[in-house]
């Protein structure tokens, strides 16, 4: 196969061919070359008729698709809305191109202004509804303005013929989009209250920064188009930077129905994210914005099943994640942030995340996850406090030799020694928790073998047993602060006897 490559003008023709030669098979392949000034350089000066001139705009449409192999590109990516949004930031900027020509320039001598044909021939149409299509609009602005008919004619075709490819690219995203709205939980209907309620309580999502920086967060924006035809205003910050952040040309709630950001449509992880950075503190510095902004998302989310919650801390203040399995979950994550105050390394994140997944369908791997995890508190504890471990303790005995390392005494209390005897029939109250912890873990945890026929812990008292587990850590991690964790991982993971 011999590939030969011409640089052409084409018009009604087939962008490819083949023939035959002999016993070589030549395909040529047409390139785009086709604009306005090519169409002008091979017709005479007659006037073009309307069916030309519409016919005229399918071929610059079929070039311009041919040319960046649209179809071809389409059919082979795993992900063709990248292709689509590519190619509209192309047309964009093409149809910049195309109004910045000198033959596109509308010049008012009456008025002495200067400004596009285009925009003047859209007025022309809107004053004068006789006018039935674009064809006439365009002869009554060569009449009005005293210029030659083809220039203006084949000039405007080729822009129509970019801006009907915008439309028609964009409405096809959009239907890809509405057929994956069915694998959403988030509903558009949760999506448009929440837009609503921010609008009305003037709760600004872009809080302390301009919109575009705060886009910019979580888009490229550089990349993304305008929908200014100007060029220097060709991507989305510049866009959105002139047309929000510099004038108000635009609805306070533009962000939540731009088809460039899609958040009314789109997958419920973008628009969670989108929602969570709009709680983080270097875009919102107020705490009580904070906390009303969360009020309201979690109202609305708690309906389709979501939940937002604080995942952790920067500078003492919370980051924000999402739970799609309900309250219970954010609880537990709540709890999971206290802990890695004090002791946050990754064996101990990845402990607490395998006890809480766990929890809901392998109970004994919760279990046993929890008893490692008191395990290492109480070792990393203790060997702060340079206090010896002996290896035959049991868990019990390594949490009663913790507790006594600890300084339980309360500081303030009118009755310090009343106190301190409440304090210490707690801590019993949890020693025994421990203890039934141990049996637990026995029973129905991941550290012994077990039979074929084995059958775990109900899931909620499993649950029951992380939230406990949680608690004890969160107290014990408390009274001692910061905790550094004690590697000790090269051995069994069974390493206390029961």
């Amino acid at each position: 196969m011999l590939y030969v490559r011409f640089d052409a003008i084409m018009f009604s023709l087939l962008s490819n061919f083949m023939f035959s030669l002999e016993n070589i098979t030549i395909t040529i392949i047409y390139y785009k070359k086709m604009n306005a000034y090519a169409i002008l350089d091979n017709i005479d000066d007659s006037p073009i008729k309307e069916q030309r001139f519409n016919q005229l705009k399918k071929d610059f449409q079929m070039d311009y698709l041919n040319a960046n192999g649209y179809h071809d590109r389409i059919a082979k990516h795993r992900r063709p809305i990248e292709i689509k949004n590519e190619i509209l930031h192309d047309l964009y900027g093409y149809l910049q191109q195309i109004n910045n020509r000198p033959e596109m320039r509308d010049i008012d001598e009456e008025k002495n202004s200067m400004g596009y044909v285009t925009t003047k021939i859209g007025e022309i149409w809107i004053s004068d509804k006789s006018l039935k299509t674009c064809y006439k609009s365009i002869q009554q602005y060569c009449l009005l303005r005293s210029k030659d008919f083809n220039p203006i004619a084949v000039h405007i075709a080729e822009y129509r013929a970019m801006n009907k490819l915008v439309a028609l690219i964009n409405n096809s995203i959009r239907k890809e989009t509405r057929r994956k709205i069915m694998n959403n939980k988030i509903t558009a209907l949760t999506r448009r209250n929440i837009a609503d309620e921010l609008t009305t309580s003037r709760l600004w999502y872009f809080g302390r920064l301009k919109e575009a920086d705060f886009l910019s967060r979580l888009y490229d924006l550089s990349k993304m188009p305008s929908t200014d035809y100007r060029s220097e205003y060709n991507n989305a910050y510049k866009d959105i930077l002139q047309h929000v952040d510099n004038n108000s040309d635009w609805e306070p709630d533009w962000i939540f129905t731009d088809s460039r950001f899609n958040l009314m449509y789109g997958d419920d992880d973008a628009y969670l994210r989108f929602l969570t950075e709009t709680l983080h503190p270097a875009v919102r510095p107020v705490n009580d914005d904070t906390s009303k902004l969360l009020e309201v998302y979690n109202k609305h989310l708690q309906a389709d099943g979501y939940q937002l919650y604080p995942s952790g801390n920067i500078s003492g203040r919370p980051l924000y994640a999402w739970s799609k399995d309900g309250i219970a979950d954010s609880r537990f994550a709540n709890k999971k942030a206290d802990i890695k105050k004090y002791l946050n390394t990754d064996y101990v994140t990845a402990k607490i995340d395998q006890m809480n997944k766990a929890s809901k369908t392998e109970t004994d791997v919760a279990i046993g996850a929890g008893k490692e995890l008191l395990e290492t508190i109480c070792k990393s504890i203790l060997k702060q406090k340079a206090i010896i471990l002996d290896k035959d303790w049991t868990l019990p005995q390594l949490l009663k030799n913790t507790t006594t390392a600890l300084d339980f005494k309360p500081k303030d209390a009118d009755d310090p020694e009343k106190a301190e005897k409440s304090i210490r029939q707690i801590l019993g109250g949890i020693a025994s928790i421990v203890q039934g912890v141990t049996e637990l873990r026995n029973a129905y945890g991941s550290g012994h073998g077990k039979d074929a026929d084995f059958k775990g812990l109900e899931t909620k008292y499993a649950q029951l047993f992380v939230g406990v587990v949680s608690e004890i850590a969160i107290i014990y991690l408390a009274t001692n602060g910061e905790t550094e964790i004690i590697d000790d991982k090269n051995g069994d993971d069974d390493d206390l006897p029961f």
